[in-house]
């Protein structure tokens, strides 16, 4: 690399050397499944992509108040993950009560100093897979006449 100043020294010339460091990339960032039904399953997937010139050492895992909700069911990902290759990572969504729910999927490659990542997994919402009862009966209803409610906690 070559300085050039505007004193009387002029260009100055200095040396540099290094190793840079090129990252892994996970996608996507971030999975929001909206509402499912109860007793149904979501599997989404990751791709992890090396983009070092070396192979790197891979460990993927779940963490989160839900992850029993999710499983790391599948995939292409192994220990490790040769140089500028990529691999996927399915992860299988199986409510196991309603309400939302939220896990994190963590990749962990080493040397890489950059990571780990961390992929969230946000449910918006997981619904009754029925609503009971299906069908009310309301007898014989004269007009003008206000009956009372009828509830299906009867």
């Amino acid at each position: 690399m070559t300085l050039t100043t505007n004193t009387a020294a002029g260009s100055q010339s200095v040396s540099l050397s290094g190793n840079g460091t090129i990252d892994a990339t996970v996608r996507p960032s971030t999975f929001t499944i909206y509402y499912i039904t109860f007793g149904t399953k979501v599997l989404r997937g990751v791709t992890v992509l090396n983009r070092q010139t070396n192979s790197v050492s891979l460990s993927k895992s779940l963490s989160g108040s839900n992850a029993g909700d999710f499983t790391i069911s599948g995939g292409t990902c192994g220990s490790t993950l040769a140089a500028k290759t990529s691999c996927s990572i399915d992860v299988t969504y199986s409510p196991g009560a309603l309400g939302a729910k939220s896990t994190q999927l963590i990749v962990a490659d080493k040397p890489d100093p950059l990571g780990p990542y961390v992929v969230p997994f946000n449910v918006a919402g997981t619904i009754p897979e029925t609503v009971a009862p299906l069908n009310l009966s309301y007898g014989t209803i004269r007009a003008g006449v206000v009956e009372d409610a009828q509830s299906d906690r009867d």
